[in-house]
């Protein structure tokens, strides 16, 4: 029982120091993403008013500017967050810690344990986003 007790509490400690750098990567995401979507947004606002090209023209411009902007803007983010959690994995941040012995082995392990959720995470939404593109642009 005591293992048991041992693991929970280990794995409690784990999360909740976790917490504020996964919290810190998910936002920096979405925002980076968010911003990359809305200025595709501004420009595909631009490109049909100023040129016409969204009306009658079947080129890209017209076929992006069918997504809804919510959707490129998960696109974006989800791309975002798997491009900010790579370094987690691989630990390039915290390779200059390590070698000052300012960091344990064990909170390195956490650390790559949680840029791989946050990877993870983002391929799911990566995944969400592409039948969300084909249904607005085949509606």
């Amino acid at each position: 029982m005591d293992t048991l007790k041992n693991s929970m509490s280990s794995y409690s400690n784990a999360v909740s120091s976790n917490t504020a750098l996964g919290a810190a990567v998910i936002f920096c995401a979405f925002s980076l993403g968010s911003f990359l979507g809305l200025q595709l947004n501004l420009y595909l606002e631009v490109a049909c008013a100023a040129r016409g090209a969204c009306y009658g023209n079947d080129g890209m411009i017209f076929t992006l500017s069918l997504i809804h902007p919510l959707v490129i803007n998960l696109f974006f983010s989800s791309i975002m967050l798997a491009a900010l959690s790579i370094p987690l994995i691989i630990s390039i941040p915290f390779s200059q810690l390590r070698s000052a012995h300012l960091i344990d082995y064990t909170k390195l392990y956490e650390i790559k344990v949680l840029g791989a959720i946050l990877l993870l995470n983002a391929a799911l939404l990566l995944l969400l986003s592409f039948p969300l593109m084909i249904f607005f642009i085949g509606v």
